[in-house]
C-alpha cells in the first residue's frame, strides 16, 4: 500500500474549502482515508489552519509521499519536507 499526502475537496460549490490526508494512492480522492491532517481554504486567512506538522513528518518519514500542490502548500507554511 503506497501513501500519498493530498487534498480532499469538501464544501458548497465555489466555496470549497480542502482537507490535508493521507491516503492510499489508489483510492478516489473522496474514498476512505487513513489521516486527516489539517485544513486548507483559499478564502481564510490563514490559508492553511488545524496543521500537524509532527503528524506529517512522521507520515513522510513512513513513505507517504506528498502531491505537487500538497508540498507548495506544505512549503509556504514553513513545514519543509527532507
Amino acid at each position: 500500500m503506497s501513501l500519498k499526502l493530498k487534498l480532499q475537496r469538501n464544501g458548497a460549490p465555489h466555496r470549497a474549502f480542502y482537507r490535508l490526508v493521507a491516503q492510499d494512492e489508489s483510492r478516489a480522492t473522496k474514498g476512505k482515508v487513513v489521516a486527516i491532517l489539517g485544513q486548507y481554504s483559499q478564502f481564510t486567512s490563514p490559508r492553511l489552519k488545524d496543521v500537524k506538522p509532527e503528524e506529517i513528518m512522521a507520515w513522510y518519514k513512513k513513505g507517504a509521499r506528498p502531491t505537487n500542490t500538497v508540498k507548495k502548500i506544505l512549503l509556504q507554511a514553513g513545514i519543509k519536507l527532507a
